[in-house]
């Protein structure tokens, strides 16, 4: 942004020179045409003409000549064009490289924010395992026969295997529920 309020000032700076050099472009004209009228005064007397004419040649056509072939204000003009058409491919490059600094760190951080919310899944489903899995070991040590882990090589009784019923419907619906969530 600071970049463009300073060429913004210096296309300012440069509107106002140019704007010098046509005022002062505009005032030759004028003058050239001032000398053009007084010249067209002697337009019956041709040796006065002649002599006017000569004088004009000699103002505006020798002058021209030795402005031009000082050269020393066009060679400077052609150095800072030179200089500032270097400078300004150099920004363009530079915003260029900026874009493409951007683009890779967006899409480096978009794919660790993907990545990021994968894990956090993973680990809403291992929490939910967990938590499956304490629930079954709360029911298989209340449904245990005797409070025993391994119980006891004798045949269970009838209110036994209803209890290993039980414990065994539970099981399936916590599989079930698993399955479903």
């Amino acid at each position: 942004m600071a970049d463009l309020a300073q060429r913004q000032e210096g296309l300012k700076y440069e509107l106002k020179e140019l704007m010098k050099v046509r005022m002062d472009q505009d005032a030759g004209i004028r003058k050239f045409k001032d000398d053009v009228f007084a010249c067209l005064h002697h337009i019956a007397d041709f040796k006065k003409l002649k002599k006017s004419c000569v004088r004009l040649y000699k103002s505006y056509v020798l002058e021209e000549g030795v402005k031009n072939g000082e050269g020393g204000d066009n060679e400077m003009n052609k150095q800072i064009a030179t200089k500032r058409q270097y400078l300004e491919k150099n920004v363009n490059h530079l915003r260029q490289q900026l874009c493409k600094d951007k683009m890779s760190h967006k899409n480096t951080n978009q794919r660790f924010m993907g990545e990021n919310v994968t894990l956090l899944l993973e680990i809403n489903v291992l929490i939910r395992e967990q938590h499956n899995y304490t629930k079954n070991i709360e029911i298989m040590e209340k449904f245990r026969p005797g409070g025993s882990v391994g119980g006891t090589d004798e045949m269970p009784s009838a209110d036994e295997r209803v209890t290993e019923a039980e414990k065994e419907l539970k099981m399936q619906e916590l599989a079930i529920d698993n399955f479903i969530s």
